[in-house]
């Protein structure tokens, strides 16, 4: 298994001026927090990398838990309109997520416009919290985080998300 993941943007003809590097991630969180000295989740909480480290440990978990065949990748205009992970799943169309750490932060006014321009078929903001968002009528809470072992499966099991 490769210890990280290259992320590609999406890429279509959409008319609007794209950033088309890829983003980086290592795949496992506990190996990040290992070589930063991140002995606990206090030490972690306040750390600079606990943001990032919980992207790539969503992002990780959702693409294990996508359908074959399912095409990750990401999604930033020139203007700032940002997915943090567009699935594009087959026979099922584009899935936007929008991945923050804070219980409190909302979707921001750009992941909706990327998802306009894309045309995505569902809109999911995940955070590590079980509350809903306002107007929307699915979310994705997640799992106790950081992951304890190494080898974490978060056993995600939303009904959002199609088996494999």
């Amino acid at each position: 298994m490769d210890d990280s993941r290259r992320l590609r943007p999406f890429h279509r003809n959409l008319g609007k001026r794209l950033l088309k590097s890829p983003k980086v991630y290592v795949r496992d969180s506990g190996i990040v927090h290992a070589l930063l000295g991140i002995a606990d989740y206090n030490a972690l909480s306040g750390h600079p990398v606990a943001g990032a480290s919980w992207e790539g440990f969503v992002i990780e978990n959702l693409i294990a838990a996508a359908p074959a065949r399912t095409i990750p990748c990401f999604y930033r205009t020139a203007a700032g309109a940002e997915i943090d992970l567009v699935l594009e799943i087959p026979g099922r169309g584009l899935w936007a997520f929008d991945i923050k750490r804070s219980l409190s932060a909302k979707p921001e006014k750009g992941f909706y416009l990327a998802a306009g321009d894309l045309k995505a078929d569902h809109q999911f903001p995940v955070n590590p919290g079980r509350e809903r968002y306002p107007n929307h009528r699915r979310r994705l809470g997640w799992p106790k985080w950081p992951p304890r072992s190494r080898s974490c499966n978060c056993g995600l099991s939303s009904p959002a998300l199609p088996s494999r």
